[in-house]
């Protein structure tokens, strides 16, 4: 497509669609934003194709556009900074229809189209995704990818039979290409190869191919692998066939459909499995696929099946609780006669983890036995790329030959081995039977049923209120069915009320669900599930066929474009809002304690956690009518009982003590929990501070933190028994993460990874805080980060990695001065790490290590950490948080700008601060033409409830009042004493208003840098009301004046009595438009500047001494080190060195593919001293913080004891602690006014050499 065509539609009249016409002779006076169907957006299109008044307004990126777009459309990038001036331009009055790929940019877009005057705007829901899936017309602008394809009628052939087949490549582009073709036996030995020029598509045979003097054993199989040999990201296809001296009879689709094979289907459609899917798969090879083994291996299928059997071929996902029913029902029966082909999906990068999850996730089911030869879906992508699959379980039945014949996907649950056996004995006469006598009922009575309890006190109670253990010793024979797992997560919510839990209406806005039911006196059921599971729909079909009676039912489904769709096909929009909402993040406190969905939940009528009886919804009706007219407490002198609450002691007799304390508090702890809290293996550890003691519980709760994280083998900690108060933990990690981090870089701290317990709390929106004085810590679990997998060992032990990440560290303290104060250098380092940081989806799912060793790529968790990690580092409290919605990190930071008297709490945000996004490169250099800072640096926590689902920057930010997993209470830090009232970009450079104190305005600006007192920046810029061309200027400013404040000190015309503005003459800012802005990069006290000259193609390259105001000329360096001057390029500095590369060219992907020229700088004295800042203290200072975090990438041990674990090679910790001394012997003579130079370097000698103890091997 020519990206320069933008094709405008116009609009004449709508009649079927429920919404405003409009023309060019009538307008409707009133404003407004709609949404329309895709089916509306299609009428409306089709219906004004020739009117000049209506755009069709495509906001999605060029890379989406270049896959496919509905004609007629013009483009718009929302993910462009420029997006607002570009919208701008266009006629306000004009009828615009918005889409994008679902629906969240269209709606943003909208947005601020409104609020840029537009008057009549539409937005599409769903997006071209939904119009993809409902086949509605676009125009393909890429073909698809190659698919190499092979195909015979049958598989089976005579002995005199020649073996025929057609072979087809798909969307290639030329007539012939070279085929190898591979011939094998069963055993998988080659038996021929031949490499042959072939049309790409073709009928052929084996005799054609191989020769007529080939001969083929009777009754034996054989494979044909047939691949393209100079054709690039083109599959292999292979062809399974016999030869038999028998008669065969062709077993088509039809001979299936005859005996009745697809009855389940027309019984259980679904979406997936259907007739249609049958129709185009029937006789798809299976067996060509590769997939990987528990060892990590890859092989075919082919090579892992017995070729004289059929196979049972089944996808699943370890996090599907149907997909773990389907393999514990099935290892019921006796599957000998076939191969059962079992492959995990959904598998991620860290294979490693994903195996141990998958592990305990078996083992919990009882089926350990099922996983060793199970495969990994996570080379061919199967079932989602070959079969176009999107939701797991699935079962294919595959013939010996590989060709796919039958599918299943949802049988009766109550009923599935019997009916899995039918479809079975239908497709193949195979009739399959049970290993034992066992009962194959998916959900069979308890081995060991409760027996009716002697002592059974139902009927007893003075009133409605239950405790979890009444319930459970009075109801637990009414409702057998539940299994201990169910029993044990309700133990740990029961009595929880969630009448405050806000979900998601279908407009985005959010209600209370105490305001959705009106407390009407019955209880209620919640299922929660997404829209991608498919036994959440099997549940939404159920609830919604079988009514409940007498109770409240609401369906909370996550889900993104197909929710409205799923809803359809599964229940009736019209419950919609009624009873179907989308869930907010607070159902998290309920739903996090099981890995599965469906998850479902019972209430009582006063909308407290009752039950949880997980994906078992035909268990609701029974439930209700349990738990009839009751109420839920934990407080058991509610139901009038004898036995009083005072008698239970929950805190080792030192209650009493708590409560001089903290009067206020309240004891939210229920008999399940200590009784399971209390049995939790304990260890030795004798509590060392006073309750009461604040400070000293603090330092206590940092270092019993400290070690645990540590421990290689330590994945549990009780700390039941100690009465820590759970808030101080909180303090305890900020500290830890101010004085500890830096020796410990090796933690998966930003991760997050440990999961606290604690006693239950409410948080309260109106007052901002928990109700509840002392939050009793339970214990610490480090939940899938176990063992070795609790540290990032390629830290420890990589040492290409290692050095990586000390080279990082060291290359941003050589960009701190000591003549900048606190905020200039929170600047800096988010700076810093937003130029090293390339942005990167998928890096979510991998270690810090591994975006380490592909040279820095992230996403919003790695950009946080590392941030928060470097403030740390150089003394500035920081701490990277996760967002209360769990979809964004960012950083809080203290720090005591001008306009506080007390340090407070800011956040900044390194990924908001990058330039760097979908559709553009970085320029480390800084380009800073709209640039939003004010989605970064320096700005207050707003501590407000957004009622705001999508995922807008305010949404993102609010930080929620927990850490660690939304369990730590963090809520006393919402002061305003502690909290920031006003963000403090606007009192700095990083202000975006374009005028400067002169009046000009500025348009694209260089990056900034810093001479004494004043940043300086070269900005193009143009003087009020001037219709000049831009001139290119230098300007300077405090850093806390704001860029209102900002003087012009150079250009064309004039040289004002500046040090830095005389080192250039006026010809030096001569430019022709505004891309030869000057690139800068400061390090240290050296700024490097490169400039441009497009039309003329000259360069200019030199360094700005910027402690005395010196020019040095690099440009002889440049000529010899650069070829090509026809092209832009672009300097960064790292690693004592400056790198020069093509402007649009990704950093990383330069540094990682060599494409890339380097000056050394080590060859200029001047330079090398004025980076490093070696003969000062604060160099010297900066350098000993080096060196710590240097010795923080090891684990140390008492050698004496154990020298290697896991893999890992320990060190010293002897040596450890001598080199600590002497770090601490350096920081009492740097902070001491009188110790002198000579003093700091003869102790940094000394540290250097201490740490080559440790380090050495």
């Amino acid at each position: 497509m020519n990206k320069k065509t933008k094709i405008i539609f116009g609009i004449s009249s709508i009649t079927s669609i429920p919404v405003i016409a409009l023309s060019l002779s009538s307008k409707c006076t009133t404003d407004f934003v709609k949404k329309l169907s895709t089916d509306q957006a299609l009428e409306m299109i089709n219906k004004n194709k020739t009117n000049k008044d209506f755009v069709l307004l495509d906001v999605r990126t060029e890379g989406e556009i270049n896959e496919q777009y509905i004609e007629g459309m013009s483009n718009v990038n929302f993910k462009d900074p420029n997006f607002k001036n570009e919208i701008n331009k266009f006629d306000k009055n004009k009828t615009y229809l918005v889409y994008c790929r679902t629906q969240n940019r269209s709606q943003a877009a909208a947005k601020i189209m409104k609020e840029l005057g537009f008057k009549y705007i539409y937005w599409m829901n769903g997006g071209i995704t939904q119009w993809l899936r409902e086949n509605k017309p676009v125009i393909n602008v890429n073909s698809h990818k190659k698919n190499l394809l092979i195909n015979s009628e049958k598989n089976i052939f005579k002995e005199s039979e020649d073996i025929t087949f057609s072979v087809k490549l798909e969307n290639f582009n030329q007539e012939h290409t070279v085929f190898s073709f591979e011939l094998k036996n069963e055993d998988n030995i080659l038996i021929k190869k031949e490499k042959i020029t072939k049309k790409i598509n073709f009928v052929s045979s084996i005799k054609s191919i191989f020769g007529n003097d080939l001969v083929l054993e009777k009754e034996k199989q054989y494979s044909l692998w047939i691949k393209c040999e100079n054709v690039s990201n083109v599959n292999e296809a292979s062809f399974n066939f016999k030869i038999s001296k028998n008669n065969i009879n062709l077993k088509d689709l039809n001979y299936y459909k005859f005996k009745g094979a697809y009855s389940h289907i027309a019984k259980y459609p679904s979406n997936e499995i259907n007739e249609n899917f049958i129709n185009k798969n029937f006789g798809h090879n299976m067996y060509q696929y590769k997939a990987s083994n528990m060892e990590k291996i890859t092989k075919t299928i082919d090579d892992l099946v017995d070729h004289t059997k059929k196979s049972i071929i089944l996808f699943a996902s370890p996090t599907c609780l149907s997909c773990m029913e389907y393999l514990v029902w099935l290892d019921k029966l006796n599957l000998d006669k076939f191969n059962f082909v079992k492959i995990l999906t959904s598998v991620n990068d860290n294979v490693d983890q994903y195996i141990d999850s998958a592990k305990e996730t078996f083992k919990e089911k009882n089926i350990e036995s099922q996983l060793p030869d199970s495969l990994l879906d996570n080379k061919d992508l199967i079932w989602k790329t070959k079969l176009s699959f999107n939701t797991t379980p699935k079962i294919l039945l595959v013939d010996e030959f590989g060709k796919i014949v039958n599918a299943i996907d949802g049988l009766d649950k109550n009923n599935f081995n019997n009916e899995f056996i039918d479809v079975v004995d239908k497709t193949f006469d195979e009739k399959i039977v049970e290993k034992t006598n066992d009962n194959t009922n998916p959900n069979p009575k308890p081995e060991n049923p409760i027996p009716d309890n002697p002592k059974d006190d139902k009927g007893k109670f003075e009133n409605e209120y239950r405790t979890f253990e009444q319930r459970k010793r009075t109801e637990k024979n009414e409702i057998k069915y539940l299994k201990e797992k169910d029993w044990e997560i309700t133990s740990k919510i029961y009595g929880l009320n969630v009448s405050e839990f806000r979900v998601w209406k279908n407009d985005n806005t959010d209600i209370k669900l105490k305001d959705v039911l009106k407390k009407n006196g019955k209880p209620t059921i919640v299922f929660y599930g997404a829209t991608y599971c498919g036994e959440c729909a099997n549940a939404l079909k159920y609830l919604t066929k079988n009514k409940l009676e007498n109770a409240n039912f609401i369906e909370l489904l996550r889900g993104s474009n197909d929710w409205e769709n799923f809803i359809e096909q599964n229940s009736s929009k019209s419950k919609i809002d009624k009873e179907i909402f989308r869930p907010s993040t607070d159902w998290k406190k309920i739903t996090e304690n099981y890995g599965f969905i469906p998850q479902g939940f019972v209430l009582d009528k006063e909308q407290n956690v009752t039950y949880f009886f997980g994906s078992n919804y035909f268990l609701a009706q029974t439930l209700v009518n349990v738990v009839n007219n009751t109420i839920s407490t934990n407080d058991e002198s509610k139901t009038k009982k004898q036995e009083s609450q005072s008698s239970k002691d929950f805190y080792n007799g030192e209650y009493e003590k708590i409560k001089q304390f903290y009067p206020n508090d309240e004891n939210n702890i229920n008999e399940t929990q200590h009784k399971n809290w209390s049995t939790i293996e304990n260890n030795s550890y004798v509590r060392k501070s006073q309750i009461g003691d604040k400070e000293a519980e603090i330092n206590e709760l940092k270092d019993i933190y400290n070690d645990y994280v540590n421990s290689l083998n330590k994945n549990i900690l009780n700390l039941y028994k100690y009465n820590f108060n759970a808030r101080y933990l909180s303090e305890a990690i900020f500290k830890w993460a101010q004085e500890d981090w830096i020796d410990h870089a090796y933690i998966h701290f930003g991760g997050f990874p440990i999961v606290p317990f604690t006693e239950t709390y409410h948080f309260d929106d109106s007052t901002k805080k928990i109700n509840d004085q002392f939050i009793k810590l339970a214990y610490l679990s480090k939940n899938w980060r176990q063992g070795i997998y609790s540290v990032d060992k390629e830290i420890i032990t990589n040492n290409e990695i290692k050095t990586k990440f000390i080279n990082f560290v060291k290359d941003a303290l050589d960009l701190i001065n000591d003549n900048m104060d606190e905020q200039e250098k929170i600047y800096v380092i988010m700076q810093y790490v937003a130029d090293r940081y390339t942005y990167y989806d998928d890096a979510w799912k991998v270690n810090l290590s591994e975006t380490i060793r592909r040279d820095f790529y992230g996403v919003c968790q790695q950009y946080s950490w590392m941030t928060a990690l470097l403030l740390n580092i150089i003394g500035i409290p920081a701490f990277p948080k996760l967002s209360d919605n769990y979809s964004h990190q960012f950083v809080w930071v203290k720090t005591k700008t001008k306009n506080d008297e007390e340090p407070k709490w800011y956040y900044v945000d390194s990924l908001h601060f990058d330039t760097e996004n979908d559709n553009t490169h970085r320029y480390p250099s800084g380009i800073l033409k709209n640039v939003n800072f004010k989605n970064g640096y320096l700005l207050k926590i707003n501590t407000d409830i957004l009622s705001i689902p999508n995922k807008n920057i305010d949404a993102m930010h609010y930080p929620g009042y927990q850490i660690f997993k939304n369990k730590l209470p963090i809520d006393y830090l919402f002061t305003e004493k502690q909290m920031a009232k006003n963000s403090y970009l606007e009192y700095t450079i990083l202000n975006d208003s374009k005028k400067s104190k002169n009046g000009l305005i500025l348009g694209k600006q260089s990056r900034f840098f810093k001479y004494k007192s004043n940043w300086y920046t070269f900005a193009a810029y143009i003087e009020n009301n001037s219709d000049d061309s831009k001139k290119l200027g230098l300007f300077k400013s405090n850093f806390h004046a704001g860029s209102k404040e900002f003087v012009l000190v150079a250009d064309k015309n004039k040289i004002e009595n500046d040090e830095i503005g005389k080192l250039f003459n006026t010809s030096f800012f001569n430019i022709n438009g505004y891309e030869s802005v000057p690139k800068v990069f400061m390090v240290g006290n050296v700024a490097f500047v490169y400039k441009y000259i497009k039309n003329t193609k000259n360069h200019e390259l030199f360094a700005l001494n910027l402690k005395t105001g010196q020019k040095i000329d690099l440009q002889n360096y440049f000529n010899n080190t650069i070829s090509d001057k026809n092209e832009e390029y672009d300097i960064f500095s790292y690693d004592h060195s400056l790198y020069i590369k093509k402007m649009f060219v990704k950093k990383n992907e330069a540094i990682l593919n060599n494409n890339i020229f380097k000056i050394d700088l080590n060859q200029f004295t001047e330079l090398k001293e004025l980076i490093k800042n070696k003969n000062t203290k604060f160099g010297i200072y900066k350098k000993i913080l080096a060196y710590r975090f240097e010795a923080g990438t090891y684990m140390y041990k008492d050698l004496n004891i154990i020298q290697e674990e896991n893999g890992i090679v320990f060190k010293s910790l002897i040596l450890r602690k001598q080199f600590n001394e002497k770090i601490k012997e350096f920081m009492d003579l740097y902070n001491d006014n009188n110790s002198t130079l000579n003093q700091l370097i003869s102790k940094e000698k000394e540290i250097k050499q201490s740490l080559k103890e440790i380090t050495k091997k």
